[in-house]
């Protein structure tokens, strides 16, 4: 067998044309396969050690030096790069992982979106930043679903394009998974989901039957597939080797490991959900816009009650999208203009639209109501629009950044 004969220069010229090929495409050209246990550390990226070297000696003499034309491992490769001041790191080999997941080897839940059954696109576009719950199977798996265990979101979009196949959001799993109601079965928690529901597939969202609870949320990015595919044992990943297997999917602690460092900071752990509310005629619901629905029925149902109790007149104007809900009119004539938040919770913290903050500067006799457990238990609280903007506070800044700007 050969022994390559290579520079540190020749090694640091294969090492970039690693970075302009890709770890893929680079292994093709040089005829070699993945390392198992050696790789080129660089600037926080790991090389395949073998291949790298292959290339180096290919590069210098011109003659291509296959993997079966030397022995990589302690005696060779770590030896000569070593030797030319790189550093090599040895990791144990990552092993198909088993499909049975147990506590000990559970690193986080994997929650799978196809862009063709559930419009993440779309709920992207519409302003949603959490998604608080997922539908799933019941399987032992679904059984195990606890408060206080991780999860990502998985989208099987495709390699490149609008949609890209990866992780696009992490967070926690908030209760155990629960059986969807059918608010049929509540005639007075009718809602219209036409603008709610993000359902592509109807047939699909028909035969779900249990939701796992959480609070995820979206990035800014996503960590795309082919990204992940630069980690070694990272094409081991549930999602990849089987892209066709039911939710929950899953990633073990060994797993997630490799993953951490491809994503952004673990979000702040909510408290437990104190139920599941996504709910809809059709027996099923994923995802934030439906719990919303819900939840936001349910306080205007709430308000309108306490408003009319008092004596006054109700007129909707939710649809007219003019900064606030309901406009109420006193016996005396007095207007307010009501603007209504709904939580599921007994927190009573809510997001203003730009719209609406500017209503409540401007428009006479604006309020804001709050209504905590919208869904189980309803309390109303009354802001004044001056307390309203007093405990206001910006999260978002939206940038015009057109070239006529500059």
């Amino acid at each position: 067998m050969a022994t390559p004969d290579v520079t540190a220069e020749d090694v640091v010229e294969a090492l970039e044309e690693f970075d302009r090929l890709g770890r893929r495409d680079f292994l093709a050209k040089y005829g070699f396969g993945k390392s198992r246990s050696y790789f080129v550390r660089r600037d926080g990226k790991l090389y395949d050690s073998k291949a790298v070297v292959g290339a180096a000696h290919t590069r210098r003499h011109g003659v291509p030096l296959r993997a079966a034309d030397f022995s990589g491992g302690e005696a060779t490769v770590k030896k000569i790069l070593e030797g030319l001041g790189f550093t090599v790191e040895v990791r144990e080999p990552v092993r198909p992982t088993s499909s049975a997941v147990t506590e000990e080897s559970l690193g986080a839940w994997v929650m799978k979106c196809n862009p063709e059954v559930w419009d993440v696109a779309g709920f992207i576009a519409d302003g949603g930043q959490v998604i608080d719950d997922w539908t799933v199977v019941q399987n032992y798996r679904s059984d195990m679903i606890r408060y206080g265990q991780r999860v990502l979101l998985w989208v099987t979009g495709s390699v490149s394009g609008p949609v890209p196949r990866g992780f696009w959001g992490s967070g926690w799993i908030t209760g155990d998974v629960q059986g969807l109601i059918d608010i049929a079965e509540d005639p007075g928690s009718a809602i219209d989901t036409a603008d709610f529901d993000y359902w592509l597939d109807r047939e699909a969202r028909d035969r779900m039957r249990f939701a796992a609870p959480m609070n995820l949320r979206l990035w800014y990015r996503p960590v795309t597939e082919t990204e992940l595919l630069t980690i070694p044992g990272l094409d081991q990943l549930e999602v990849i080797r089987m892209r066709q297997a039911s939710n929950p999917s899953w990633v073990s602690t060994e797993q997630l490991a490799l993953l951490e460092p491809l994503l952004p900071a673990w979000p702040e752990i909510g408290p437990p959900a104190e139920e599941l509310i996504t709910i809809d005629a059709h027996h099923a619901g994923v995802g934030d816009p439906l719990t919303r629905a819900v939840v936001e029925s349910s306080a205007i149902r709430a308000v309108e009650d306490h408003y009319r109790s008092a004596g006054y007149t109700i007129t909707s104007v939710e649809r007219d999208k003019c900064g606030w809900d309901l406009t109420c009119t006193a016996p005396d004539g007095a207007v307010e203009r009501v603007e209504v938040k709904g939580v599921s919770g007994s927190q009573p913290t809510i997001l203003l639209s730009r719209n609406e903050y500017r209503s409540a500067q401007k428009d006479a006799g604006w309020v804001l109501a709050v209504v905590t457990r919208a869904v189980t238990a309803p309390k109303v609280a009354i802001y004044s629009a001056e307390e309203a903007r007093t405990a206001a506070e910006p999260l978002v800044y939206q940038l015009n950044l057109s070239p006529d700007l500059r």
